[in-house]
C-alpha cells in the first residue's frame, strides 16, 4: 500500500508557490531609486500603533533620515491609504519621507492627489497592472465595481 501511495505522490505535480500581485509589486518598490543608499526593512511592525508598514528604510550614513512606503493593489486610491502611511511619520518610526505605490491602472482621484501633496506623500506608480477582476458569483454577488470619474 505504501509503494502505491509513493508512486501516486511521485506522479502528482507539486504545487508551486505563487507570489501574489502585491508581493511582486512590493519587490519592485524595494528596488526603486527612492530607497537608494538606504537599508531596507520589509514589513516593519509598530507596537504603539499596531500597524505594519510594507517598506521601511534607514539611511546607512545618517540614521535620522528614514523613509517608509506602502504598497497598494487596489482599483481606486482612497484617502485612508494616505492616512495609513502618515502613521510612519509619527513617533516610533519617525520617517522623514513617505511614499505610496500603486499599480499603473489604479484610478487616483484628484482629492487623494491633493491630500497627498498637502501631507508631503509621494505617489509612485509601478509597471504592474491589476491582474484580476472579481468574477460574479452564483447569485450575482461580488460583481466588479465600476468607478466613474
Amino acid at each position: 500500500m505504501k509503494k502505491i501511495l509513493d508512486e501516486i505522490k511521485a506522479t502528482v505535480p507539486k504545487k508551486t508557490k505563487r507570489i501574489p500581485n502585491w508581493g511582486i509589486q512590493e519587490q519592485q518598490a524595494m528596488k526603486s531609486s527612492f530607497y537608494k543608499g538606504y537599508k531596507i526593512m520589509p514589513q516593519k511592525y509598530t507596537h504603539t500603533h499596531n500597524k505594519r508598514i510594507d517598506i521601511f528604510a534607514v539611511n546607512k550614513n545618517n540614521s535620522s533620515k528614514r523613509k517608509a512606503g506602502e504598497v497598494k493593489d487596489t482599483q481606486k486610491a482612497r484617502l485612508k491609504d494616505v492616512r495609513q502611511i502618515l502613521i510612519a511619520k509619527k513617533y516610533p518610526l519617525c520617517a522623514t519621507e513617505v511614499a505610496l505605490y500603486y499599480n499603473r491602472d489604479t484610478i487616483i482621484p484628484q482629492n487623494v492627489r491633493d491630500y497627498a501633496q498637502e501631507k508631503n506623500v509621494k505617489i509612485i506608480r509601478t509597471r504592474l497592472t491589476k491582474t484580476k477582476e472579481r468574477q460574479p458569483g452564483v447569485s450575482g454577488f461580488f460583481k466588479p465595481k465600476k468607478y466613474l470619474m
